[in-house]
């Protein structure tokens, strides 16, 4: 099963997610593990 959570928030984004695409201007800058790429 596969969902899509947008958010500016980095807490619901940690909680109920194992992996995480960060776009920037419409481009893929950033994509892996939840834990590489956002603190909470």
């Amino acid at each position: 099963m596969a969902s899509t959570l947008a958010s500016h928030k980095t807490y619901p984004v940690a909680a109920y997610t194992g992996t995480v695409h960060i776009p920037e201007d419409g481009q893929l800058i950033a994509y892996g593990p939840t834990t590489a790429h956002v603190s909470t």
